[in-house]
């Protein structure tokens, strides 16, 4: 237990619940990038994406693909469905993950507004091992938000500076 207070006398219990927390929650993530103008619609970049985010235990909304909330998607549907069925889905998610050449797209507004919305958003550039570390991020995050599991204060006030650390590095 790292801290200035000790460890609780149930962290047995609040170990237990934290890691039962850790493996049932996953984050819901916003895949966002370029679409227009790219050939395949750049399915493959967010193909790729959405597999490794996938491995990793995420939820994941792929604006180039049919979805389960989408099962009829059309590529070659109006320009303004697909941008009304992403603005929805980005309304929904935890987090937003940017692909390279995000900034010459409408990628870069949903970047934008998913600033203005609080959500954390991360870029491709830097890689998805970045990803493993996040997580436990949106984790702390949300615990520190929500406390489902009953923890003490002090121990909300620990994930608290857990996430405000990250957010920092």
């Amino acid at each position: 237990w790292r801290g200035p207070e000790a460890p609780p006398k149930d962290y047995r219990a609040v170990k237990e619940n934290l890691l039962k927390f850790i493996n049932d929650y996953q984050p819901y993530v916003y895949i966002a990038g370029p679409i227009t103008g790219i050939p395949s619609y750049n399915r493959a970049a967010f193909a790729e994406a959405e597999c490794a985010l996938r491995r990793i235990g995420y939820r994941v909304f792929n604006p180039t693909a049919p979805g389960p909330r989408y099962p009829d998607y059309d590529p070659e549907a109006p320009r303004e469905n697909h941008l009304r069925r992403g603005i929805k889905e980005l309304l929904e998610c935890d987090v937003v993950f940017a692909l390279e050449g995000y900034l010459h797209s409408f990628a870069r507004i949903e970047v934008e507004m998913a600033k203005e919305l609080g959500l954390p958003v991360f870029y491709e550039k830097y890689g998805f091992c970045v990803w493993a570390l996040k997580r436990t991020h949106l984790l702390c995050r949300r615990t520190a938000k929500d406390n489902k599991l009953g923890f003490s204060r002090a121990q909300l006030v620990t994930f608290q500076r857990i996430a405000d650390e990250l957010d920092d590095g």
